[in-house]
């Protein structure tokens, strides 16, 4: 597998404690980027990047910081590039701010302009986006945009999201309990797959 260091898994990366055999070595490895994301924000370059290291092995993914922000990290890999968001931080109002923009007009959000302008200094050359919460709710729109796949974990779901449509392969990862990504059970669109898994609530997120 593309995971030499897949054997060590801290169930703390997660959005809340699972049966991790639940999840998919693709799902564990996208939730360790998101993670990754967040560090990125909240404790820099160095702190995300041994963190990945640590994970995966030293130089798996590398962070590319001139095409990373406040939103997202971009990792190099041996195939290529892949892009990961971020949640909210608790009483952001720059997060909360993007997040309500996000809701209501995906394309005017902070994030959203960030991340595609990442994606387009790529010229497309991204295999997988990545996000949780907030970041995956962006990740969707951008998806379904440019026709690249996604993971997201317990995103934000409304009907902006409910109404996307895209050849791109989409896989929704949410606990039982998750409330944002709730709306799920009135249907979803075709091109997506939601994943389930039980949980322990109230243990830990991204």
């Amino acid at each position: 597998g593309r995971n030499p260091g897949g054997s060590k898994l801290d169930p703390k990366i997660l959005p809340q404690r699972v049966n991790v055999e639940g999840l998919t070595e693709a799902q564990l490895t996208s939730a360790k980027l998101c993670r990754a994301a967040k560090l990125y924000y909240t404790d820099g370059f160095r702190a995300a990047q041994e963190y990945l290291d640590g994970e995966f092995g030293e130089g798996f993914y590398e962070i590319q910081p001139e095409l990373s922000g406040k939103y997202h990290i971009t990792v190099k890999t041996s195939e290529g590039f892949e892009i990961a968001s971020r949640g909210i931080e608790s009483g952001n109002s720059m997060d909360a701010i993007d997040l309500y923009n996000l809701t209501n007009n995906p394309r005017n959000a902070e994030s959203y302009k960030e991340i595609m302008d990442t994606y387009e200094s790529l010229e497309g050359n991204v295999d997988t986006l990545h996000g949780y919460s907030r970041g995956g709710k962006v990740m969707l729109h951008i998806g379904s945009e440019t026709g690249t796949d996604v993971i997201a974990h317990s995103p934000a779901i409304g009907s902006n999201e409910l109404a996307l449509s895209g050849e791109n392969s989409v896989e929704i990862v949410r606990p039982d309990s998750d409330f944002a990504s709730s709306l799920l059970g009135l249907g979803h669109p075709e091109n997506w797959n939601v994943h389930v898994y039980q949980s322990e609530p109230g243990t830990g997120s991204i």
